[in-house]
């Protein structure tokens, strides 16, 4: 059995904000990350959701619906 999309809707927000909020899960989730690991897992976490939402764009592309958050929190 298969979910197939009628609608995906992509909440596009700011790259800082995305960062400042994986590096706050990642502080909150594990006592052992701080500092610049967080920084550096923090990236290296928001490079696979890019990579991964490209593929996403690609394969539903007549699926998705792009709405600009950058200006809310």
């Amino acid at each position: 059995m298969a979910i197939i999309p009628d609608k995906i809707i992509n909440l596009q927000v700011k790259k800082h904000n995305s960062l400042a909020r994986i590096k706050q899960n990642l502080i909150a989730t594990s006592q052992d990350v701080y500092g610049d690991m967080a920084d550096d897992l923090a990236e290296r976490i928001y490079m696979e959701y890019e990579i991964n939402m490209n593929a996403v764009t690609e394969t539903f592309n007549q699926f998705i619906y792009n709405m600009d958050c950058q200006d809310k929190p």
